[in-house]
């Protein structure tokens, strides 16, 4: 994926931190599943305190398109005459998010910081997470 902040084209400083964001991703499993998915949106944050110390609530809006392809032959065990030994499966589901609003905030105490989101979609998900930051 990748993330840029538009404001570093701009003489003056926004008073919030804005980013572009652009997310793909691939998967194959052999020649039996194929998985793809796009994610391209924007996120607003602003963060508050010193370097060591700070919260930065932030909210984002995405839109974004997901896939899944399966194609293999499956063997159906039968030696009766006129039942196939193999059944072709070959199918493919789209994803049903189209549209995702995100809002978190994280929370920086010296060198961990934490960070708990809501993603309001179709499918509706929570994360939170803790990193060590040892950058000052």
């Amino acid at each position: 994926g990748l993330q840029h902040n538009p404001a570093v084209w701009f003489a003056e400083k926004l008073p919030v931190d804005i980013a572009a964001a652009l997310y793909t991703q691939t998967l194959k499993v052999g020649n039996i599943m194929e998985a793809a998915s796009l994610t391209y949106g924007v996120n607003v944050g602003k963060t508050w305190g010193p370097e060591w110390l700070h919260l930065t609530p932030y909210l984002g809006l995405a839109a974004e398109s997901s896939s899944m392809k399966f194609k293999y032959d499956y063997p159906t065990g039968s030696t009766a005459p006129g039942i196939p030994q193999t059944i072709r499966i070959d199918f493919k589901v789209e994803g049903e998010n189209n549209f995702r609003a995100t809002t978190g905030l994280s929370i920086r105490l010296a060198i961990l910081n934490f960070n708990f989101d809501y993603n309001f979609a179709k499918y509706p998900s929570a994360t939170a997470g803790v990193m060590f930051n040892f950058s000052f």
